[in-house]
């Protein structure tokens, strides 16, 4: 499955300071998202309670699942870091009617001013009409992630810190080739989300983490195929829920297993009547369904 380019993904542009709600972006084309794999997450841990403690950190597990993740890889990857950039050397420094006193001209001291008056002129002219508002975006939902992912925990905190650091590997990628990596960013909507879920309430099992990791590449197809018209890959959403049923048969689950073939069944059914997109768009209640049945059946 090849990487969605960046112009499929809505271009290479800044992103607004109130930041992007969704996983998919402006025009959510994807029902499923971080938010039902925080909630997967979250039913597997088997230690959620309806009280006010419990919901409020699970609100705040949506909020950094579906809201600030999302925001953080939108805002870095997505921005054109470079077009800023190029136009330094079209800068130069604007006239100095005042010169500091002592500071003689080609001096250390003047050349700094120099280069500090230039850097001034081309963070008003390129850098913050180009990128301000995205570090303005990136820096607000770095905050508002450090501190949500604090208040519900150390593991929420490790979690967002590796999302920063995919975000990081992402945005170098995106420089070098243009590409907004679906594997990556698959990891940040799919996978870590339900991660989190779990991780909110009680140590991560093997088994929720390897659910996660599985239906994590499952919406990779799903996300790929959100950004176009065309069918998500059949071995791309198909074989990992194969997985997790094989998993929940092995581990003695044969009724969730059981759940899960007839999903897969009702897939393979709706893609070999339906065209690329509604196909795209009706596989996906399938998969969400699948999920809930592997997290209820972990819990």
């Amino acid at each position: 499955m090849s990487d969605t380019t960046l112009e499929e993904s809505h271009g290479v542009e800044s992103v607004s300071p109130s930041l992007r709600l969704g996983a998919i972006g402006a025009t959510r084309s994807a029902w499923l998202g971080p938010a039902w794999a925080a909630l997967c997450g979250l039913i597997a841990s088997a230690k959620f309670s309806f009280d006010a403690p419990g919901l409020l950190i699970a609100a705040f597990v949506f909020i950094l699942a579906d809201w600030v993740w999302p925001a953080l890889w939108m805002t870095f990857v997505r921005t054109d870091w470079l077009a800023p950039i190029d136009r330094w050397q079209a800068v130069s420094a604007p006239t100095r009617s005042i010169r500091l006193p002592y500071l003689q001209p080609g001096s250390l001291g003047d050349r700094l001013l120099i280069r500090a008056a230039r850097a001034g002129a081309w963070w008003r002219s390129s850098f913050a009409p180009m990128a301000g508002a995205s570090v303005a975006s990136g820096l607000a939902a770095l905050v508002i992630g450090l501190a949500l992912s604090a208040a519900i925990g150390w593991r929420a905190l490790a979690l967002t810190v590796a999302v920063i650091a995919i975000t990081g590997i992402g945005t170098l990628r995106a420089l070098r080739t243009a590409l907004d990596s679906d594997g990556l960013r698959s990891i940040v909507y799919g996978t870590l989300p339900w991660w989190l879920g779990h991780a909110a309430f009680g140590p991560l099992t093997v088994e929720s983490a390897g659910m996660g990791v599985l239906f994590g590449l499952a919406y990779r197809a799903v996300m790929d195929a959100a950004q176009g018209d065309r069918a998500p890959s059949p071995a791309g959403l198909m074989a990992p829920q194969i997985a997790a049923a094989a998993v929940l048969f092995g581990g003695r689950e044969a009724v969730a297993a059981f759940v899960i073939a007839l999903t897969i069944a009702a897939q393979a059914a709706l893609r070999a009547f339906l065209a690329d997109h509604p196909f795209a768009r009706r596989a996906q209640f399938w998969l969400m369904l699948a999920m809930l049945v592997c997290a209820i059946a972990i819990a």
